[in-house]
């Protein structure tokens, strides 16, 4: 075999392939071998154009899957207990992971302009009335499964509104209670995981109690009404502040059954009082209901803050 020096070129050239056999190491300028075929032998040489055109580019574009039947032990991330793996991709894994589901909940829902605490006798106004909702994610809710009910009547008013934060709606006529009691509205919706969240509505019905005092020794139910404090409540305990001179009067209804303890918050003496007349007192809406009466057995000068129980 002939070898051919090219000292102009820096060559070599020879008719068939060369092979260096040496003891040492030789020493190239550009450590590349071409042409080389696969599968490569473990003595070969490979180049960094090799490993990036034929190795790199393969693993990076090979789709990993995983599969998992096992149900997860316990939440991890945005996987939740019983989560199990059919053939997810890392970007699947990662996201879901990294990325958890945000969970829509319903933050607030109301009939606008409608008070929550109404008197005994007062209504509802029916007719058309705007239900206003707000949700938290709301991305996450699916479209068109916001429902809107009357929890009260069983009246389902839609189920397939828009999720456009109100609606209105014909609740039909007035509604009014005369007696303590509640009504419930409800809304609810899917999220796109088909759960369904729901939120109530209520207008609650009280009666009004009053306390205050006066120079009389007794009150009929229109001077009962004119006592200075006034609220709506479903009961009739707790600290009462009454003003300074004459009796100290305090009036709520008999449902709400007899209390017994009238005790001074300042000095933690007890309240002389007299045995409660009974009378019976209509409010403003027409609603007749008995209350009870209580007065101070003597009249104080000074105010009082009383705690009734």
């Amino acid at each position: 075999m002939a070898i051919n020096l090219n000292h102009s070129s820096n060559k070599i050239s020879t008719e068939q392939d060369l092979t260096l056999d040496a003891n040492e190491k030789v020493s190239v300028s550009d450590n590349r071998v071409v042409d080389l075929s696969d599968p490569i032998d473990d003595t070969d040489a490979v180049n960094k154009r090799y490993v990036l055109a034929n190795i790199v580019s393969n693993i990076s574009s090979a789709e990993f899957k995983y599969t998992n039947n096992a149900p997860m032990p316990e939440e991890v991330g945005g996987y939740e207990i019983g989560d199990t793996f059919t053939d997810a991709t890392l970007e699947q894994l990662f996201t879901n992971l990294l990325y958890p589901y945000q969970y829509p909940t319903v933050s607030s829902f109301s009939i606008s302009g409608q008070p929550t605490i109404l008197e005994v006798g007062d209504s509802v106004t029916g007719g058309n009335r705007t239900f206003s909702w707000n949700f938290t994610n709301d991305v996450n809710i699916a479209a068109n499964t916001v429902k809107v009910e009357d929890v009260t009547t069983g009246t389902v008013f839609g189920q397939t509104y828009a999720n456009d934060d109100n609606q209105t709606i014909d609740i039909g006529i007035d509604i009014t209670k005369p007696t303590s009691s509640t009504h419930t509205w409800k809304i609810s919706a899917n999220n796109t995981k088909n759960q369904t969240i729901s939120r109530n509505f209520n207008v609650n019905w009280r009666w009004r109690t009053f306390y205050g005092t006066s120079a009389n020794e007794s009150l009929t139910d229109t001077e009962v009404q004119a006592l200075v404090s006034t609220s709506l409540d479903s009961n009739f305990t707790g600290n009462k502040t009454v003003g300074g001179g004459g009796y100290k009067y305090f009036a709520y209804p008999t449902v709400f059954g007899q209390k017994k303890t009238f005790q001074d918050v300042v000095n933690g003496f007890a309240v002389a009082m007299q045995p409660p007349s009974v009378i019976s007192i209509t409010n403003s809406f027409g609603i007749s209901q008995d209350y009870y009466v209580h007065r101070t057995t003597n009249p104080i000068v000074g105010s009082l803050t009383v705690a009734i129980s």
